[in-house]
């Protein structure tokens, strides 16, 4: 049997041999959990003073009860409200216990940095930041700026990015919303060729070398006045385009309802203990990539590159 001890919103789970499920006592069908890492397991966002049942052996379930609410609340339990004026001004005032709601609209990165939330709630005073509710905030990266394109040659163009060749990557590039592929080099581009340099490579696409970025348009046409978002993996960008637009640098935090939009890397999670929920990402390479993070939790969100791409990321967690 594995050893269950259960603290007020969570349950650790040591000496598991087998897939982590667990269920509210009474309810009918188990949820996954977490991974085993060393036979070693945590339930995160209980419910205090609730019985759950718990199996770490895949032969029985054991009953474990959270503690109930035995510590007053700290600093915080405020609600407050953001909107994209607003938003980047009252992250590093968020104490525990703290609910920000970000009324609808669209939350833009630009400039060197992503949105960084680096307040901390605490195990049973976790900082929200959600939707405000029935309203839509989207996080997106900045559309590019007219740029000089020549025609390089046939349905090939270039252009010159102003940034220093050492420190500019594309990973990735969208027309409006329709993904492009990222070649291997010019002429698999030309030839549209796969990866293996076999014949029948994706329609749109990119390959950059250095400051020079040479791009082939779904329908072969001139992207002079075309939508075009790229997004970096630095951070950094001359135009606004952001690889990561929302970076959880604290722990105990709980994002949720929120979209994003044209972002190689969309939530950034770090920090100990974080959960995103609810939360959709489209045209967006990635949800969720963990960076130092030592616990963290995604359920009932999804992650779709958005046409010309297939879906990343589209499960429900628990």
């Amino acid at each position: 049997m594995a050893t269950l001890v259960a603290n007020t919103r969570t349950i650790n789970i040591e000496g598991g041999t087998s897939l982590v499920q667990w269920r509210r006592l009474g309810e009918t069908a188990f949820k996954p959990g977490p991974p085993l890492v060393n036979g070693r397991a945590k339930l995160i966002m209980l419910e205090p003073g609730v019985t759950y049942e718990v199996l770490a052996n895949g032969v029985l379930p054991q009953a474990v009860t959270t503690r109930p609410e035995a510590v007053p609340k700290l600093p915080g339990g405020r609600v407050l409200e953001a909107d994209p004026t607003t938003f980047s001004s009252l992250l590093s005032g968020l104490l525990p216990g703290d609910t920000l709601r970000l009324r609808g609209g669209t939350y833009q990165a630009v400039g060197p940095s992503s949105f960084i939330v680096g307040a901390s709630g605490a195990e049973q005073n976790y900082i929200t930041i959600e939707a405000y509710p029935g309203e839509e905030p989207v996080f997106t990266s900045a559309k590019e700026p007219a740029l000089a394109w020549s025609q390089f040659a046939g349905p090939v163009w270039s252009t010159i990015l102003p940034m220093p060749a050492l420190k500019w990557t594309a990973f990735c590039i969208w027309e409006g919303d329709r993904f492009l592929w990222r070649y291997s080099s010019l002429e698999y581009l030309q030839a549209l060729r796969d990866k293996d340099g076999k014949p029948g490579g994706v329609a749109g696409g990119f390959y950059h070398n250095g400051n020079t970025l040479f791009i082939r348009t779904v329908d072969d046409g001139s992207p002079v006045g075309r939508e075009l978002h790229i997004s970096y993996d630095t951070g950094a960008s001359y135009s606004g385009a952001k690889a990561r637009l929302l970076v959880l640098q604290g722990s105990y935090l709980h994002v949720r309802g929120l979209k994003f939009k044209w972002s190689y890397e969309s939530i950034t999670m770090g920090g100990d203990a974080n959960i995103v929920e609810d939360c959709d990402a489209y045209a967006c390479h990635h949800l969720v990539r963990t960076r130092s993070a030592s616990r963290g939790l995604v359920r009932n969100s999804q992650c779709d590159g958005g046409p010309g791409y297939t879906a990343y990321m589209r499960q429900t967690y628990n």
